[in-house]
């Protein structure tokens, strides 16, 4: 009998200890942490500036694979406009910027698995300096990685959306940046990027 009653106070402790620890994890949850990030400067965008013809050492013109920069300027428009907001909620907590985050990304040892998220993410498609972004080389490149991604619904992990219920994107996220993605693929093509 004595044993049942350990026994039973064991279970006791261990059941009220998950109940603790699951309302921990649902109480950070819910609670948002400002996160201040070095400013950081954008990296040269890759361009052509219209009209304006290079040369090589030799006096020969540079025939450049780089688009112009209007385009380039002109897709940042429609993107900060339309895309970057929807963005802004789903993708660029990893892939930006987060100026805000749950408050078990600073505990450890959940700080650790988040900041190296983070950090994979930015390497992968880096979106802090808006389009064209850092990621897959050329714009082109990026675009298609993107409109990849939205189609095999592949972002966010799995064990992101355990955490961020709505955290994927609903069709009509989708339909949005893949209707973007295409059109600016257009406009690149169309203008020589």
């Amino acid at each position: 009998m004595g044993s049942c009653s350990v026994m039973r106070s064991i279970i006791r402790y261990i059941v009220i200890g998950l109940v603790i620890v699951m309302g921990m994890i649902l109480l950070t949850r819910f609670i948002s942490y400002k996160v201040h990030e070095a400013e950081l400067s954008p990296p040269p965008v890759k361009c052509v500036p219209a009209n304006q013809a290079r040369f090589d050492e030799e006096g020969f013109e540079i025939i450049s694979q780089d688009p112009p920069c209007e385009v380039l300027e002109s897709i940042n428009r429609v993107y900060l406009q339309k895309v970057k907001p929807v963005l802004q909620v789903k993708c660029l907590m990893c892939h930006g910027i987060a100026d805000q985050v749950p408050l078990y990304a600073i505990i450890p040892p959940a700080s650790w698995l988040v900041k190296r998220d983070m950090q994979n993410a930015k390497k992968r498609m880096d979106m802090r300096y808006d389009f064209p972004f850092l990621g897959h080389g050329a714009p082109n490149d990026d675009l298609e990685a993107l409109a990849k991604v939205v189609r095999e619904d592949s972002m966010p992990p799995l064990r992101y959306k355990l955490m961020h219920w709505r955290s994927g994107l609903t069709e009509n996220e989708k339909e949005l940046l893949l209707k973007w993605v295409q059109e600016s693929l257009q406009t690149l093509n169309r203008q020589g990027g």
